[in-house]
Parts: structure tokens; C-alpha cells; sequence
């Protein structure tokens, strides 16, 4: 009997030779004659592997299975033959297993190969990958949207400047905060806990304080560590600081230059991580780089990618425009060298759906290229009842459907189409109430009693003493926020007289 293993650089292989000869059950050569069996294990890869085996009389086969000596798999090869092959899928990484193979001839003889194992592949650690964004739709293979604020918009600028820009934002009056949790909105990307290194290239405004754009690398909401370009106290700053389990870790920042950065002026940001150290490096031309700091986190990385914040109480909004993200082992060879043909769907996020009353719902949603819709609703999933088209091609869409009927569920399918024809769609379920009490504001008029009859009394003054004006303060809420100031009005009267408008 022969064994022989070889190892080449190019994969994981194995391949042993088992030479056996065949014998009847009862110990001898039925008939006389003895066949041979020979094993053949081919490419091992990290969750599959080859095996082959040889006979000289033609058999059919069964491979055995396992690990730990433990064969509680199998595979058949029912086929009569001289030659058998199986793939083994399934497999855990990094593991041994064991396997040994048997075959049996029609006339009875039969033969099992002494037991043999192979080594599945460890796999390589996933690593970030670049992106020049010279594409209409967002690459969701690659990138996961991570928004916590429910505002956060991503757009894809291909289509319509030419250039491969990604613009991520968030509105005036919304706080993206990335300050001791992480309670940012951010583009991301799962990665091993591993050696990196990423390079960011930024082409918009900056002017309003508080505001910041860069790189996140974390473990958790509670231990990361952000590394940006900041406008703060009317400059522009290179800042960085690391969380650890809620808590400000160190922190560090430097002065790049007082008043704005001007839009389509390239920002550039390189960070390396090597084991527990982060250092941060900046370029105002991406040639010329500086070190802005260098920090320490012992976090066990898990995702890391864009980083958007908008923080302060008077959150003024940040629009970011991010003309590059590199990774030092996926170099982009050619920027916005090849657009990539537009074959998908867009991708449709942000999806709300609100009920307003008996009557009507409310729906918006987002697309990362410009796109139409259409609303389809009835109370099967035939969509009988109506449908609303908007025609426009938009990154938003925001409609009401005002024609339903009180208590009922309707069934909405939403698509969004792109304008090559692809289109991507929702399927929502909704129900409406018996009235129209649902959605309704809620006002609270502070030092007043109700009459309960939708009017509340204040009494204030001193008889005898004139007063020329009083506060009437309280507080109007509504859950359609965007319905407060549809109708807002406020009358008064004195003493049982007419009715008042106050302007």
C-alpha cells in the first residue's frame, strides 16, 4: 500500500493513494479474483471537498464521513463504474476530518479503504472593499445603511453628474451624534477583526458647526472609534477619539483651517489600524498627507465605513459628498474608469407608512437613484381598490391615499422604478379605525379646567384691577407630525361673550 500527500501554494489540496484489494465476506477471492480500490482526495477548500476513489472491477460506492472518528455522514455513488467522485459541501473551516470509502461489485465482492482525512482551508479575513461610486444604485453587497436617526438619505450622483459621487445626508434639525454611543447615521461594511487600512476622499462644503464627516470603525454602539473632518467653533479640524463600553476613551483634534471648506475641494482621510492602534492621516490635495492623531482602541473590530454627524442642540444638517473609499489591499485602479451598467433595482429604504384617519394614509420613502412610483391598494392581494402613480423621478417620494373606507385592512404594494425599467416593491398591510379620532392633535392648555365640550376655561385677573393682556401657554402634540401646522387656529371670549380670533 502506497500514500502520498502533496502540497501545492496554489490551494489547499490533498491527495493520498490508498491501494486495497477486494476479498469475498466469507475472507477470500470470490471466483478467484480480487479487485482494487484506490483512493484519491482532490481540492480541499474552506466548506467543500473532493474526493475520488478507483476500482479496477466496475462498483458502486458509499463515502463515511466525520470528525472525531465519528462517521455520521455518508454519500452514495450508485452508478457502476470504475471511476467514482464526490463532493463533500457543507464543511466547517479549519477542521480535520475523517472519511473512508467503500465498494461493492455486483457479484457480491466488496472492499472499504482504511480510514483517510483531510484539512478544510482556514479562510481569508474579510477586509473592506473600495468603491468609486461610479454607479446609479448603491452596491448593498457591499454596503449596509445603518440609521438610527430615521432621516439619513443616500444618492447616487452617477446618473446625473457624470462622476462617481456618493451624497449621504441628513436634514436640518435632525442630530446624528456619534458621542459616547454611537447614535450616528453611517455606511458600513462587516469586516474580520484584523489589520486595516482605508483611505476617504470628501468633495463637500463644510461651514456649519457641529457638523462632521469621516470614518467609523467599531465593535459595537457602545466601543468604536471616529476619526473626521469636523467644522467646529468656525473652523475646519481633523478630530478623532475612541468609546469604550459608553465612555470617552482619549481624544484628540488639529486645526486645518478657520472659516469653510469649499465645495468640490477635495478632503482627503487615510486610517490604519494595526492591532490596538489607529493612526489618522489627512490631505487637503490627496498628496501632501499630514498625521492628524493616533489613538488607541482594544476593540474587537466588526464593521467599519462612513461616518456622517450633524450634533449640538441646533443641528444644522450635513450633506456629505464622498468622491472615493479605498482599502490599502483593494486599490481602485482606475477612478470613474468604467460606469457600471445599470442592471438593478433601486434601492428602496426608509419606507413609512401612516394611517392619518378612517380616510386616509400617508407614505414616503427613498431610493438611492432618482426613480417614479406607483401605489397599488384593495383589500386583497389583487389591489382592486385604487392606484396612485407619480410620475416624477425623484430620490423621495411622499403621497396620501384619501379615499379608503373606516375600519377596514387594505393591502398596499409600493414600487419604485428606475428609468432603465428596473423596479423594486413593498408590500405593506394597513388598517383603518371606525373614526377619525386616530392622528388627531392633542392640546394641552396649561392652568385651565375643561368644560368638556372641546373648550377649556382660564380665569386670571383680580376684580377691580385692569389687565391688559395675558399668556395662554400649553402645548399642541400630534403623532403626524407633519399635520400640526396644517390647521392651527385659537379663538377666545370673555365672560360668555362672541367668539375671538387671535391671528
Amino acid at each position: 500500500m502506497t500514500h502520498t500527500i502533496f502540497k501545492p501554494t496554489a490551494h489547499l489540496l490533498f491527495l493520498s493513494l490508498a491501494t486495497l484489494s477486494a476479498c469475498s465476506s466469507g475472507g477470500g477471492s470470490q471466483g478467484g479474483d480480487a479487485f482494487q480500490l484506490t483512493v484519491n482526495t482532490g481540492t480541499v477548500n474552506t466548506t467543500s471537498a473532493w474526493v475520488e476513489w478507483d476500482t479496477s472491477l466496475p462498483t458502486t460506492g458509499e463515502l463515511e464521513y466525520g470528525i472525531g472518528g465519528v462517521f455520521d455522514q455518508s454519500v452514495l455513488s450508485p452508478t457502476e463504474s470504475t471511476h467514482h467522485a464526490v463532493l463533500l459541501n457543507g464543511l466547517t473551516s479549519n477542521t480535520n476530518y475523517q472519511f473512508r470509502v467503500s465498494a461493492l461489485t455486483v457479484d457480491g465482492l466488496s472492499v472499504t479503504s482504511r480510514v483517510e482525512s483531510f484539512l478544510t482551508a482556514t479562510p481569508a479575513p474579510i477586509q473592506p472593499q473600495s468603491d468609486d461610486f461610479f454607479s446609479n444604485n448603491l452596491a448593498q453587497s457591499r454596503w449596509t445603511l445603518v440609521d438610527p436617526t430615521g432621516a439619513a438619505q443616500v444618492r447616487m450622483l452617477a446618473s446625473s453628474t457624470g462622476e462617481g459621487v456618493l451624497e449621504f445626508s441628513v436634514p436640518s434639525g435632525v442630530q446624528s451624534t456619534p458621542w459616547m454611543t454611537l447614535d450616528a447615521a453611517r455606511l458600513v461594511q462587516h469586516v474580520d477583526d484584523t489589520d486595516v487600512s482605508v483611505e476617504v476622499t470628501f468633495l463637500g462644503a463644510m461651514a456649519d458647526n457641529g457638523t462632521g464627516q469621516g470614518l467609523v470603525f467599531e465593535q459595537d454602539e457602545s466601543n468604536f472609534a471616529r476619526f473626521e473632518f469636523i467644522y467646529n467653533s468656525d473652523k475646519v479640524q481633523v478630530f478623532a477619539a475612541t468609546f469604550g463600553n459608553g465612555s470617552l476613551r482619549n481624544m484628540d483634534f488639529v486645526d486645518v483651517q478657520t472659516g469653510p471648506w469649499p465645495s468640490g475641494s477635495p478632503l482627503s482621510m487615510r486610517v490604519t489600524r494595526t492591532g490596538d492602534s489607529f493612526v489618522q492621516e489627512y490631505s487637503p490635495d490627496g498628496l501632501n498627507w499630514s498625521v492628524g492623531a493616533t489613538l488607541v482602541s482594544h476593540m474587537e473590530l466588526d464593521r467599519t465605513g462612513l461616518l456622517l454627524a450633524a450634533e449640538g442642540p441646533q443641528a444644522a444638517g450635513m450633506t456629505m459628498r464622498v468622491d472615493s473609499f479605498e482599502a490599502s489591499q483593494d486599490p481602485i485602479s482606475v477612478e470613474d474608469g468604467q460606469k457600471v451598467q445599470d442592471l438593478d433595482a433601486p434601492y428602496l429604504y426608509g419606507m413609512e407608512v401612516q394611517v392619518l384617519d378612517s380616510n386616509t394614509a400617508q407614505l414616503s420613502w427613498n431610493t438611492d437613484e432618482v426613480a417614479s412610483g406607483q401605489i397599488e391598494f384593495g383589500r386583497t392581494t389583487e389591489y382592486l381598490d385604487g392606484a396612485i402613480d407619480l410620475s416624477t423621478l425623484a430620490f423621495h417620494q411622499n403621497t396620501l391615499i384619501t379615499v379608503l373606507e373606516p375600519s377596514t385592512t387594505y393591502r398596499l404594494r409600493i414600487t419604485a422604478m428606475d428609468p432603465a425599467g428596473f423596479s423594486t416593491q413593498v408590500l405593506r398591510e394597513i388598517t383603518t379605525p371606525a373614526d377619525n379620532t386616530v392622528g388627531s392633535p392633542s392640546l394641552e392648555v396649561w392652568q385651565s379646567t375643561d368644560n368638556g365640550n372641546g373648550t377649556r376655561t382660564m380665569r386670571f385677573g383680580q376684580n377691580g384691577f385692569g389687565q391688559p393682556q395675558v399668556n395662554v401657554l400649553g402645548n399642541l402634540s400630534d403623532a403626524d407630525e407633519d399635520r400640526v401646522a396644517q390647521v392651527c387656529t385659537l379663538e377666545y371670549r370673555l365672560n360668555g361673550g362672541a367668539w375671538v380670533p387671535v391671528a
